[in-house]
């Protein structure tokens, strides 16, 4: 590993968890995404020829959902794939990546399927009777005036809003969040069951402070390790005109590559405790444990496989229901929200 090796990995990983977790985005969006929704407008473009109004997207069993009201769905995967390139080239990867074409694709098939989502529920929502709070109403019409405000009737028109159907719209997805929370919370997924099989030896994480130097300053990074103990390890590299850094890693991961006796020196320090100068095959290290957060990884592991596991379930539940439906598609909607 390179004198930049240290965190190289750590933040790679951070990255690609990252774009990893656009692809289920956009399932876990609901209305107060919708003024971003908006500027995607902006960005994409409408069909002049095209009333969003009255041209149904679907019918589900006997009701007739428009175009203008897919478009919601369909803006919010735009938004996400615009994010999406824009961040592929701040990070230098390009636009063309071959992974950003299939999320792209990928969003706009799960836009099509979320429009039938929000709509199974909200269906299921009237059906057990739930309602709307007046304050969550108002909370609806505010964003609905806010969307207007900065946009314009003019930009909303064209694709067939106006501040009530906006309104509505708005009304419908809290309306059908509000029910599906609680449909999620039926799925009876176990924490401490999940807890209990996971094993926390697998979740060690660690927060470190480094300073790294060249063979010719050893010397100087001993002369460093009292001040260590109290002083910032920036501050103490930029007077010494040497590298310094924080990493934050979970032991076992191969962070550290074939200078894996850091990884060892940091499981057996104590928080606060500073190390000896340690040799690598690349040059030489002080390091300092600021915290371990091994609890805290687990806890958000523990989490993250419960979150999962509902997803999951609700998900199968989701397409058990869409089953018992007639769900037919315009046959030129593809065209419709791809022009």
């Amino acid at each position: 590993m390179n004198r930049n090796g240290i965190k190289i990995k750590d933040e790679l990983r951070t990255i690609e968890k990252k774009l990893d977790g656009r692809k289920s985005y956009l399932k876990h969006k609901t209305a107060v995404l919708f003024l971003f929704i908006i500027m995607a407008v902006l960005l994409g473009g409408c069909q002049k020829d095209l009333n969003y109004k009255s041209t149904v997207a679907f019918t589900f069993d006997k009701t007739a959902i428009y175009l203008n009201e897919m478009m919601y769905h369909v803006l919010l995967a735009n938004m996400q794939e615009e994010l999406y390139t824009s961040y592929m080239k701040e990070d230098g990867k390009g636009s063309g990546d071959k992974k950003a074409k299939e999320l792209a694709r990928e969003l706009t098939d799960a836009a099509v399927d979320n429009a039938i989502k929000y709509q199974l529920f909200y269906e299921m929502a009237i059906e057990e009777g739930y309602t709307l709070t007046e304050e969550e109403k108002s909370e609806c019409r505010r964003r609905a005036e806010s969307i207007q405000k900065n946009f314009g009737e003019e930009t909303l028109s064209s694709y067939g809003l106006s501040i009530e159907s906006v309104t509505a719209i708005q009304e419908k997805l809290a309306l059908t969040a509000k029910y599906y929370n609680i449909y999620i919370d039926k799925s009876n997924i176990d924490k401490e069951a999940i807890r209990s099989r996971m094993d926390q030896k697998d979740y060690r994480q660690f927060k470190i402070t480094y300073l790294f130097g060249q063979k010719e300053e050893k010397e100087l990074l001993s002369t460093l390790k009292s001040k260590a103990l109290t002083e910032s390890f920036q501050e103490l590299g930029e007077e010494a005109g040497i590298r310094s850094g924080e990493l934050t890693f979970t032991a076992g991961k191969d962070t550290f590559g074939e200078e894996k006796v850091l990884e060892d020196t940091v499981i057996s320090m104590k928080e606060g405790e500073v190390s000896e100068v340690i040799e690598t095959v690349n040059g030489y290290y002080l390091l300092k444990l600021n915290s371990d957060t091994s609890e805290e990884a687990f806890n958000e592991a523990v989490e993250e496989e419960y979150n999962k596991e509902r997803n999951e379930a609700a998900e199968a539940g989701y397409q058990s229901l869409k089953a018992e439906h007639s769900i037919e598609l315009n046959k030129d909607l593809k065209k419709f929200i791809n022009p």
